[in-house]
């Protein structure tokens, strides 16, 4: 879990078997990408309802790739204003 007000910078590949979750309440929380990052696993990327919790290059130019699967990307963002 990313605390608020963390940054937390990717690079490669990353095996998630669990979650990443970005748990901000008021200061910013980023997920930085660095160049390309692959996603695999299976796990989670879990935002809580916070504005400030981005998901950014680190510099430069960043890809998110999601290996295929049963939930290839599963987004939630916590908006339930539209329900």
């Amino acid at each position: 879990m990313l605390s608020n007000g963390a940054v937390l910078t990717l690079t490669g590949t990353l095996d998630n078997r669990g979650t990443i979750a970005l748990a901000g309440s008021g200061d910013p929380t980023t997920l930085a990408l660095s160049g390309a990052v692959q996603f695999e696993g299976g796990g989670a990327l879990n935002l809580s309802d916070e504005p400030g919790n981005t998901i950014t290059a680190a510099g430069g130019t960043a890809t998110l790739i999601v290996a295929t699967g049963s939930n290839p990307l599963a987004i939630d963002t916590g908006d339930k204003s539209n329900c």
